[in-house]
């Protein structure tokens, strides 16, 4: 084929886009084009393992000869500044051109800086987790602090916050709301993981946020809360959410939204333009959603390649989430509403931190969540077609999941 396909963004999603074309045949060329200037890597670690010891490396997605193999161009350290949808082009900051014929957007999403000039990051003052130099800066700043302030208690905030208590550092999060995780999981879920952090040594600050700051001579940053609360700290992070990576495709009109939306074929209203991953919208039954997880990403990318070849698959998935924070391993099947009335059956035991939250809504199975109960959350995933038939009346003391399931065949 002849066919010219460029990626822009060189994460699990645009990696994952080129391997599954290569595996189903594709032998056009595959151009990747990203701005950071090492080989693409795994991101979970950042927020964990990385930041633990400076004898761990970064674990690449791909070595660098399977790009050389598979002949496929990355372009590196490469800032894509303007796509032209009418001749079909890209153009990146040394005004390079590049023609396509089909194009992926893989740009992922921004961090929320708080209003926070960027060079009070660049100084020293703040930190922000989105790529292995941010988490470079983390890591070399943790080893020599005793005190850290964490705005946000969203998956990275916490997932630094753990690994910042076995490192022994003194650790308060400043949250808005009451709950952490509050967009991803059940208040109940979110109750239970307080008691347990607060117990760990973590301390919390709720109903609170972030006003302004001042750093004295001695590099400590007093922050100041909504309320007037000042705390002083050695190192603060930022992890306040993010928004799409989407500046670049202003000068398009992708829809009326003014913002990336594709249909079930990853497909925008521009032909011959997908996007895949943390960037884009898409519809999951009556609700539009925005999906940072790297599984979506990734089930996407395969989605999109078999489309770019003509095959025309709809992007029909299971949502699904994990986090990795202390001893607790979190993983969620399912998307939750969080403003619907919900019932919660439990299977397993608070006490011993391993248990799983089965979430109803009007006798529906909408999501579970599970906590060092990797079992529960394999046979719900593997049988999340088959949920209808898992309601609320079958919870009983000696209940069985493996077996209700296996029932059904």
């Amino acid at each position: 084929m002849d066919t010219k396909v460029l990626i822009i963004g060189a994460g699990h999603a645009g990696i994952e886009t080129a391997a599954s074309l290569r595996n189903l045949g594709f032998s056009g060329k595959i151009e990747i084009f990203d701005q950071e200037n090492t080989l693409p890597y795994q991101k979970p670690p950042l927020s964990k393992s990385y930041i633990k010891s400076f004898d761990t490396k970064e674990a690449l997605l791909r070595s660098k000869e399977w790009y050389i193999n598979n002949k496929i161009d990355l372009k590196l350290n490469t800032n894509i500044k303007f796509i032209n949808d009418k001749n079909k082009s890209l153009s990146d900051e040394k005004d390079n051109c590049y023609h396509y014929d089909k194009l992926v957007i893989a740009t992922g999403s921004k961090n929320n800086l708080l209003g926070i000039d960027t060079k009070e990051y660049q100084q020293g003052s703040f930190f922000s987790l989105r790529n292995l130099e941010d988490s470079k800066r983390i890591r070399k700043k943790i080893s020599e602090i005793e005190t850290i302030t964490i705005i946000g208690a969203g998956f990275i905030g916490l997932e630094i916050a753990t690994t910042a208590i076995q490192l022994n550092k003194d650790v308060t999060i400043i949250e808005n709301s009451e709950n952490v995780m509050g967009r991803s999981i059940s208040t109940d879920l979110s109750k239970w993981l307080i008691d347990y952090y607060t117990k760990s040594g973590i301390k919390f600050i709720f109903n609170k946020s972030f006003r302004s700051f001042k750093s004295d001579e001695n590099s400590v940053t007093n922050v100041v809360l909504s309320d007037g609360t000042k705390i002083n700290s050695d190192m603060v992070l930022i992890s306040a959410g993010s928004y799409p990576n989407d500046l670049l495709f202003k000068n398009i009109k992708i829809n009326e939204f003014n913002k990336i939306k594709v249909n079930s074929f990853l497909e925008t209203n521009v032909n011959d333009i997908y996007a895949i991953g943390d960037c884009c919208f898409f519809d999951y039954y009556s609700k539009e959603v925005r999906l940072e997880s790297i599984q979506n990403a990734t089930d996407q990318a395969k989605t999109v390649a078999k489309n770019i070849l003509g095959m025309k698959e709809q992007y029909n998935f299971v949502p699904w989430f994990w986090s990795d924070q202390l001893n607790i391993k979190l993983q969620i099947v399912g998307l939750l509403d969080l403003n619907s009335n919900i019932d919660i059956k439990i299977l397993g035991s608070k006490e011993s931190s391993k248990f799983s939250n089965f979430i109803f809504e009007d006798d529906q199975l909408k999501a579970v969540e599970s906590i060092n109960s990797p079992g529960h959350h394999l046979i719900v995933k593997n049988n999340w077609k088959k949920r209808n038939f898992l309601t609320k009346d079958k919870f009983e003391s000696d209940f069985n999941l493996k077996n209700f399931f296996n029932s059904l065949r």
